[in-house]
């Protein structure tokens, strides 16, 4: 028969057991809180980053509308102002032909046809000048309808921006990108998103509130 086990060994070996089972069971409960700590830290990571529509946004505000109705006025008055320049400048095509006419006709004397070709020469200098100015003038309209036009939109932009900021503070959001914009390549800024970090409805519905008021 084999020697009996004193009582102290016996202790000791339960003990033993006792101490590996409550090791296993400390390393699985790390690795449990391990585990929810790098899930709670990649929604904390979600929940800093949101996307916005930008196009959208400047779509919805009350301003858009507005401006528009301004932009359309601004051509429509650019294209009259432009017919009534091309209108005199037929006028004065039509006076020149007349002229040209009058210059080689031979019911006239020499010297009535000498007159009518000096007469030619200045229309056809004061046509030339005409069309010059008509040019610069259209030019420069165009001009600063684009750059009242870039102001408007800058204006808008600028207040969709502030309250974008202001709900970026308040929700504790570090970084608000634009899935609406499109870089060099055409190809958009944000590839890929999940949508609850799309902020859009939320400021769409602010910007339904300022109608009426500003």
């Amino acid at each position: 028969m084999m020697p009996g086990r004193c009582g102290s060994e016996l202790i000791s070996d339960g003990r033993g057991k006792v101490m590996e089972k409550i090791m296993r069971a400390g390393l699985w409960v790390l690795a449990v809180v391990c585990f929810m700590a790098a899930g709670c830290a990649t929604v904390r990571h979600e929940q800093n980053v949101a996307v916005i529509d930008m196009e959208a946004a400047i779509n919805a505000h009350p301003k858009t509308k507005s401006d528009s109705e301004i932009w359309k006025r601004q051509i429509k008055a650019l294209e009259d102002e432009k017919a009534q320049l091309e209108e005199k400048g037929q006028d004065l095509v039509k006076e020149l032909e007349d002229l040209e006419k009058a210059s080689s006709s031979k019911a006239l004397s020499e010297k009535e046809r000498a007159k009518r070709k000096k007469e030619l020469s200045e229309k056809l200098v004061e046509l030339k000048e005409y069309e010059k100015t008509a040019r610069a003038t259209l030019l420069e309209k165009r001009n600063e309808m684009a750059s009242n036009r870039m102001k408007m939109l800058s204006a808008t932009v600028d207040q969709i921006s502030g309250m974008v900021e202001e709900y970026a503070r308040d929700n504790n959001i570090v970084l608000v990108m634009d899935s609406a914009s499109q870089g060099a390549n055409g190809l958009t800024g944000v590839v890929y998103f999940v949508e609850r970090i799309d902020i859009t409805d939320d400021i769409l519905k602010e910007l339904k509130d300022l109608e009426g008021g500003d």
